[in-house]
């Protein structure tokens, strides 16, 4: 379950390039190192994304369910057409001509390779939307966002140490005098957008229990898809097994074809003999008739 957890930025907090990120006013004191910091409508445009990201992983985790049902009864249907296999198999021969049961055997087995290939194309594209879904859940910022919280934090002490300064220095408390209400201002921006980043710290948090619940409803979809493949495996086995047995049933059909077609030629060689001997026994008689007449 690690691998699902959001992994954190590469570079370090100074290196760290922030999009959306403005820099504060530069205030008159030696130690002008300001960093920077989120504004309201970039918080609101990331929740926005986060909230798109979520719609969009629930509408994957729906079609993963729906092709999970269909191939469920792919499978259910594949067994169906098995069974029937092996019941036609075992009547043809009785109930129907040689040919026709040649035929009907030849048509349920390309069916057969046919349904099977079709499941396994959808195998293969199931295994390609489940490692797609994994890999966005990897790179979530939500981690991110928590640095930041943190950052957002360490500027306001930040800032607060900065006025101390002020209050010590004569000269500071002159500045500070003369710009005080450009710093009350800044102040109640700085209070504003802490009151809305940690509304939308808690939103983020009631997404992160939606994904949170959104990877166990997965976890639940990929033990399911590992059971439906090894069905499949399964299903690929009988179906082995059931052409071999048609395989052999050929044999017999084509040896028994063989020896019918013997016992003709026999039939026809002995009514080729009996015409032979008819013909012979109304020479005879003609021979007879003849005699008769010339007494």
């Amino acid at each position: 379950m690690n691998e699902y957890r959001p992994k954190p930025p590469r570079k370090s907090k100074s290196q760290q390039s922030q999009p959306g990120m403005i820099k504060y006013r530069k205030y008159k004191v030696k130690n002008e190192n300001l960093k920077n910091y989120y504004e309201v409508e970039d918080l609101l445009k990331l929740n926005i994304d986060l909230k798109k990201k979520i719609n969009s992983l629930i509408s994957d985790r729906n079609k993963l369910i729906t092709e999970a049902r269909a191939n469920e009864e792919n499978r259910l249907r594949l067994e169906k057409k098995c069974h029937d296999l092996m019941k036609t198999t075992a009547d043809s021969v009785s109930s129907k001509s040689l040919d026709t049961a040649i035929k009907a055997e030849e048509s349920l087995s390309s069916n057969l390779k046919k349904i099977i290939q079709q499941n396994r194309k959808e195998i293969s594209i199931l295994e390609n939307e489940i490692n797609e879904i994994k890999d966005d859940i990897r790179y979530t910022r939500l981690n991110e966002m928590e640095i930041e919280i943190k950052t957002f934090y360490k500027e306001i002490l930040r800032l607060n140490r900065i006025l101390e300064l002020f209050n010590v220095d004569g000269d500071g408390v002159i500045n500070f005098l003369n710009e005080r209400s450009q710093y009350k201002r800044t102040i109640e921006e700085l209070n504003e957008k802490l009151s809305t980043y940690e509304k939308n710290s808690k939103i983020m948090k009631e997404n992160f229990k939606e994904i949170s619940r959104y990877k166990e409803d997965n976890e639940i979809l990929i033990e399911k898809f590992y059971l439906m493949r090894d069905k499949l495996e399964n299903l690929n086995k009988n179906y082995k097994i059931a052409t071999n047995i048609i395989e052999n049933q050929k044999k017999e059909i084509q040896l028994h074809k063989e020896g019918i077609e013997k016992k003709e030629q026999e039939i026809e060689s002995k009514n080729k003999k009996i015409k032979e001997q008819q013909d012979e026994y109304q020479k005879l008689i003609k021979k007879n008739k003849d005699k008769d007449k010339v007494k």
